[in-house]
């Protein structure tokens, strides 16, 4: 008939490779909870239909994520991205736009607490210090 497409998918093959691929019944449960943080993990942090304001305005897993990103201690907020990271690049391969914005995130969280967080924590050491006159240098 006029207008017609017939589409025909077969799905042996990719079952096949799957059995090769599993290591029983830890694999198994080892690879379901590990899919689901990070849907947990990913959909908390980065969430399709929240805005903004819905997001940290309901949601206290939302806030302390945030928290983490912005911490101003460096091996917290490596730990944070890597984690991160581990979640987008699992099953390969990653999508770019997800890969974009983790950099741009990555960079950005890291010019806010390194740079400006340091520069604020140092403006407030000098005035107290100024403030008491206990500065030795």
């Amino acid at each position: 008939a006029k207008g017609e497409l017939v589409l025909i998918i077969d799905y042996r093959k990719l079952q096949a490779v799957r059995r090769r691929l599993s290591c029983g019944a830890f694999g198994n449960a080892l690879a379901r909870r590990a899919a689901q943080f990070r849907a947990f993990f990913l959909y908390h942090y980065w969430p399709c239909d929240k805005s903004i304001f819905q997001m940290y305005m309901h949601e206290p897993v939302d806030i302390c994520l945030l928290l983490l990103s912005l911490s101003p201690f460096l091996f917290l907020r490596v730990l944070f991205y890597t984690v991160l990271l581990l979640c987008l690049c699992f099953p390969w391969p990653p999508d770019e736009h997800q890969i974009v914005q983790f950099i741009l995130a990555f960079k950005g969280t890291a010019s806010i607490s390194d740079g400006a967080g340091q520069v604020v924590y140092g403006i407030l050491i000098y005035y107290l210090c100024a403030r008491s006159g206990t500065c030795s240098t």
